[in-house]
């Protein structure tokens, strides 16, 4: 396959199972509670929806690094365990999501049926079985039966189970496996499912893996070791330096602290949408863009103090949890906690961000700058998507509560927690280094309107290369 490696942050890449990206999961369990009814509930060890009927449960592993990512499986009326799928890390979420929507509606449709998920026979028939399109049988025999795509980097793969082999679905040996990607890439996936797994399930997450249509992803989420593999498609996108620029306009501070209200429906002008903004604006200077995100990050940090304090009283001594009630709730509090001071970091992180980033700017880099730019800039990004599709693909009624929302984008606050003073610090120490400059040239501009922007937002304008403040280190492919 020729390579087309683009210059656009967003890239078309195919064959999908090569996208790679950070797993969107969190949309996959709020699409079944939205559209199915699940219920979900966050513990101590990640995230778990569960059906109506309380028969099939799926767990996200949130915290951990070392079981699989996401797993699912279907139990009978007396509790035992009928079928266990595991799925790994760097899986697309797009595999995922019509794999679970197969369960949800099959719970609802034919639960009991011959492939019902409340069945867990197991039987793995390969008569059933034939290849998607484009792919094609490369192995067979009595016991396994191989299916491949023509560049032979992804696999089903189908076992028949053996007379009197271990039967507990949690260790059995796999009966329908999918893997994806390179041999010896980090970023390789597999999602393997017990042999009394629903075909249903399986054969819809085979489809979405067999389907030759690109799944859409920012280069730099794409992983190193699959581009030489994959053909990928620059998509146009807004000028991200107009971007910036816009972002760097916002209302004059309020007497109280800032606050970010997410509406599904915003009928006033907010710092998303710029262009509606009243023409009479504030631009902010690099000094005030400190003063509010230092002690919204120092409110962050205590809270998480806060919670370390108490967090050992409701362990016993192995560490495991004995009181889930009081457990639970004291995560809710620490995370709205943190929330309150995360949304004015919000409203001032993209003019942080760039005014502070170029401020800092060494020649040659220092790698623990550009780390953490690096890493609060994808911060800031994540939680505003995470915002954005909790508070658009929410039913009107369903509207996310802020315990959802501060519980969503708690790793995105930890990040600002931990990177935002390394910049200040370097700001700091940049503006003690130039003696009679303590008020730098960007800082005198703190009253102009948008007819007459300053210079650094006229230059941003001017140079797209602008962009790449956010991340000094990642140069355009």
């Amino acid at each position: 396959m020729t390579t087309d490696r683009p210059r656009s942050r967003l890239v078309a890449i195919a064959p999908p199972y090569l996208a790679g990206g950070p797993p969107d999961y969190q949309t996959v369990l709020h699409t079944l509670r939205r559209e199915h009814g699940w219920h979900i509930t966050t513990h101590a060890h990640g995230v778990q929806a569960v059906s109506p009927c309380s028969r099939a449960k799926i767990h996200e592993a949130r915290w951990s690094s070392t079981r699989p990512a996401l797993t699912m499986g279907a139990e009978n009326a007396d509790g035992r365990l009928l079928w266990h799928a595991a799925i790994s890390r760097h899986t697309p979420a797009e595999f995922v999501l019509p794999a679970v929507t197969a369960l949800a509606t099959a719970l609802c449709d034919d639960p009991h049926g011959p492939d019902g998920p409340l069945v867990g026979t197991s039987t793995v028939d390969f008569a059933r079985w034939s290849p998607e399109d484009g792919w094609a049988v490369t192995y067979s025999s009595d016991s396994y039966e191989i299916h491949d795509p023509p560049d032979s980097l992804a696999t089903f793969v189908l076992r028949r189970p053996s007379p009197g082999e271990n039967a507990n679905p949690r260790t059995q040996t796999p009966g329908y496996s999918l893997y994806g990607g390179p041999e010896g890439s980090p970023h390789s996936w597999t999602a393997e499912f017990s042999p009394g797994a629903p075909p249903t399930v399986v054969a819809a997450m085979y489809r979405a893996v067999a389907d030759p249509e690109p799944l859409v992803r920012r280069a730099a989420d794409v992983p190193p070791h699959h581009w030489p593999h994959a053909t990928t498609t620059a998509l146009a996108s807004p000028s991200p330096a107009l971007t910036i620029a816009a972002a760097l306009r916002t209302t004059p501070p309020a007497s109280g602290p800032p606050t970010v209200r997410p509406a599904a429906a915003p009928t006033q002008p907010t710092a998303r949408h710029p262009a509606a903004e009243p023409k009479d604006t504030h631009i902010l200077s690099v000094s005030e863009h400190i003063a509010a995100i230092e002690p919204a990050v120092h409110g962050i940090q205590q809270a998480c103090a806060a919670w370390d304090a108490v967090n050992g009283s409701y362990c016993d001594d192995s560490g495991n949890i004995v009181d889930t009630d009081s457990w639970n709730q004291g995560i809710v509090a620490r995370d709205l906690a943190a929330w309150q001071h995360y949304q004015t970091i919000l409203l001032h992180a993209a003019g942080f961000l760039l005014q502070v980033g170029r401020a800092v700017q060494t020649d040659p880099p220092d790698p623990r700058l550009t780390f953490s730019t690096r890493a609060l800039a994808e911060a800031y990004l994540a939680s505003l998507r995470t915002i954005d599709d909790l508070t658009s693909r929410t039913h009107e009624l369903e509207h996310p509560l802020a315990e959802e929302i501060a519980a969503e984008v708690w790793h995105e606050m930890n990040q600002w927690a931990a990177h935002a003073p390394v910049l200040v610090q370097a700001y700091h120490r940049s503006v003690e280094a130039e003696p009679g400059q303590a008020v730098r040239p960007r800082d005198a501009a703190t009253t102009r309107t948008t007819s007459d922007p300053p210079a650094s937002a006229r230059a941003a304008v001017a140079r797209p290369e602008a962009a790449s403040l956010l991340c000094p280190t990642r140069r355009t492919p």
